[in-house]
């Protein structure tokens, strides 16, 4: 019976550890075998003595499993304490770290709306003067009698677009919509309202740039229409053009535009 047990003697831990650690385990298993029976509903399969003796040392028992499988009640509540904290102050750290990554992306946001609108407005006010300019020089070049078929010819060649009659008015990109809510949950749709508004702001340079393009090339050619036309051309194409031929023709339409050379070349 348990009452007649001997009083068991300490083991040596630094010779016996292996051992030790093997009986412990065993008598471990064992006790948890008969408590689960027990607690589980199989009276009969366990000794109603050992049953009680075991009840009656259960907390005992079980504050030996918790001291030697998780050590000392003060060490074990250190760590998890400890625990708590590490999360906590990592939780609080990211936090941290990820509103001013909110913050960032929404003044950058901003900037770059305004940096749209900026290239919309300059664009816009520079363009619609240059086509005043290219007005103004096209009746110019209208009363002074130059071949505007040869002109818009160039103008279009100069271009070199797919489709020449592309409207050079540039048009604000649409920029991206999103609530400005200063929290972490906003960071992705920040994120992603970066991503668009930068390729609206390269889409806005690019079409800023081909319509500036074409509105100078458009004044450029022009204005060498007019010039062309008010040098005294006549009489000299006159007197030389029955002496070319059509190589030096269209080499010199090639140099020297001039609606002269072109009615010459189709004369011919």
């Amino acid at each position: 019976m348990l009452g007649t047990f001997e009083p068991v003697m300490p083991y040596d831990f630094a010779v016996d550890e292996a051992l030790v650690t093997a009986k412990y385990q065993r008598a471990s298993k064992l006790v948890t075998s008969v408590f689960n029976k027990y607690h589980n509903g199989s009276h009969r399969a366990v000794d109603t003595v050992v049953v009680s003796v075991l009840l009656q040392e259960e907390d005992a028992l079980f504050g030996l499993q918790c001291l030697v499988e998780q050590g000392p009640a003060a060490i074990c509540r250190e760590r998890k304490e400890s625990e708590v904290r590490t999360i906590t102050s990592q939780t609080t750290i990211n936090a941290v770290q990820g509103l001013l990554e909110v913050r960032r992306l929404l003044h950058e946001n901003r900037e770059l709306k305004v940096r749209i609108q900026t290239i919309a407005q300059v664009t816009d006010t520079t363009v619609n003067a240059q086509l005043a300019v290219a007005a103004t020089l096209r009746t110019d070049a209208i009363a002074q009698g130059c071949n505007m078929l040869a002109v818009d010819k160039s103008i279009q060649s100069k271009w070199r677009e797919d489709n020449p009659a592309l409207d050079l008015h540039v048009k604000t990109p649409p920029a991206h919509k999103f609530r400005p809510s200063e929290s972490v949950e906003a960071s992705e749709q920040l994120r992603v309202a970066n991503r668009q508004l930068v390729m609206c702001l390269k889409v806005a340079e690019t079409r800023a740039k081909k319509a500036l393009d074409k509105v100078e090339i458009t004044t450029a050619v022009l204005q060498e229409a007019i010039q062309n036309q008010r040098k005294p051309w006549r009489p000299i194409a006159r007197l030389i053009v029955p002496f070319l031929t059509v190589v030096d023709i269209k080499r010199l339409a090639q140099v020297l535009f001039h609606p002269w050379l072109h009615m010459a070349l189709q004369c011919v």
